[in-house]
């Protein structure tokens, strides 16, 4: 009889097997599709589409929060990435509110991440709210931008402030927030992406 009751059980297992299978590779090929639109996102900035690219990550953040709430139960660190990359988006697009409330979203749900400080402290400067903004760009100078980089805060600064500029954000409270730090930026030459990569 024992071997019998194997025979019942056995489809089930396979059952459960291919079940794993395709749910394997239904995660695998979400995380293609969230791949190729980050990408997609990269082109968008690189060609100068701001606003393109801000819908389109806008879309991606959307994607991601849902997923990984699916998947651990609440927004989490790809989320906050997600929201920092939406808020650098939305600053080179010139859209400030929406740069400051993603930003204001990320840092409720990872107030200790520098990335998210960084756009939240441009967002209140290029929005004409000098006091609160100029709180943040002090209250961090000298600290690593994160746990991964060598390069400080002053410096960060200073790299966005130059990416700004060259996407015609001229705003001389920037450049005046730029010489108070006394930042260098540490790759002139070069725009840099958002903040949103592993090492958030």
């Amino acid at each position: 009889m024992p071997t019998e009751s194997f025979w019942h059980v056995a489809p089930l297992i396979f059952a459960a097997f291919l079940i794993g299978i395709r749910s394997s590779n239904v995660a695998a090929q979400k995380s293609d599709d969230l791949e190729l639109v980050r990408r997609q996102v990269e082109q968008l900035d690189h060609a100068g589409k701001h606003l393109q690219a801000l819908a389109l990550q806008r879309r991606l953040a959307a994607k991601i929060e849902k997923a990984e709430t699916a998947s651990v139960g609440a927004p989490g660190t790809k989320t906050v990435e997600a929201l920092v990359g939406v808020a650098w988006y939305a600053l080179l697009a010139r859209d400030f509110k929406q740069a400051l409330a993603a930003s204001n979203r990320a840092h409720s749900l990872a107030p200790s991440i520098l990335p998210v400080e960084t756009n939240r402290a441009h967002a209140l400067l290029l929005l004409g709210r000098s006091r609160e903004a100029q709180a943040i760009y002090l209250a961090h100078k000298g600290k690593p931008i994160s746990l991964t980089s060598n390069q400080i805060w002053e410096d960060a600064i200073a790299d966005d402030i130059e990416s700004l500029r060259k996407a015609g954000i001229n705003e001389p409270a920037l450049e005046l927030i730029n010489r108070a730090l006394g930042g260098k930026s540490s790759n002139p030459a070069a725009a840099r992406p958002p903040h949103n990569g592993p090492g958030l």
